[in-house]
């Protein structure tokens, strides 16, 4: 499960949108998931043999499943895949990610907004697998985390975590077995240090700067 930003509004790669005829027996599966999960007209199947699925789009988010994991995740395995990726898109994730991530290499110079920005990411997956257990339970939405691959071969995504895949796995799991929410890394002193002391630097400047063109300002007016 994962949130990609993608291009907005249209599909992806190879996807298309649901037709019905995906994987077989499993096609009626996926496709009830999607219903219950108010997904049913967001679908787009890719015809791919690896297991995964992703939210995706800007203005109007939709997901993408795969043939693979149709075929490899049983019915209840599914539908907490869907609650999972339901969120993500009535949370409009994939733009709030897009936008954040952004942030770090335009604002370089604040170099606490990358980890922020992980952390972030972090934090929405975990917050849909929430939605997940609430609405499958936990056991189901374990399957599907241990029983799928890796993510989508769409390198261009750059998508936040693959269902099953390594980057979020670990803090995923421990969500599961806990159930609570991990204790996330923080950005680290030097790094924080840094960002303020510039952020005060760069302040300083626009406030002098300001007061230096109101003072000319008022110099201009009084000749």
């Amino acid at each position: 499960m994962a949130t990609a930003p993608g291009s907005p509004d249209r599909p992806i790669g190879q996807s298309r949108s649901w037709t019905g005829s995906v994987g077989g027996g499993r096609a009626a599966g996926v496709a009830e998931a999607a219903r219950q999960r108010a997904l049913e007209d967001t679908i787009d199947f890719v015809d791919d043999a690896e297991a995964y699925s992703f939210a995706y789009g800007l203005r109007t988010p939709r997901v993408v499943v795969s043939r693979g994991l149709a075929d490899r995740l049983g019915l209840d395995e599914l539908q907490a895949v869907l609650a999972h990726e339901a969120y993500h898109v009535k949370s409009r994730d994939p733009l709030k990610i897009v936008i954040t991530r952004a942030m770090a290499p335009a604002m370089f110079f604040l170099p606490v907004l990358r980890p922020l920005h992980e952390r972030y990411a972090v934090g929405r997956e975990l917050a849909a697998d929430r939605r997940a257990i609430r609405a499958s339970g936990t056991s189901a939405l374990a399957r599907a985390l241990l029983n799928v691959g890796g993510g989508p071969p769409l390198s261009d995504l750059s998508a936040a975590a693959a269902i099953g895949g390594p980057d979020m796995l670990d803090v995923r799991v421990a969500q599961l077995e806990t159930g609570m929410e991990p204790e996330l890394p923080h950005a680290s002193r030097l790094t924080t240090v840094i960002s303020a002391t510039v952020l005060a630097a760069v302040t300083a400047a626009l406030v002098w700067t300001a007061a230096t063109m109101a003072g000319r300002g008022m110099s201009d007016m009084m000749m």
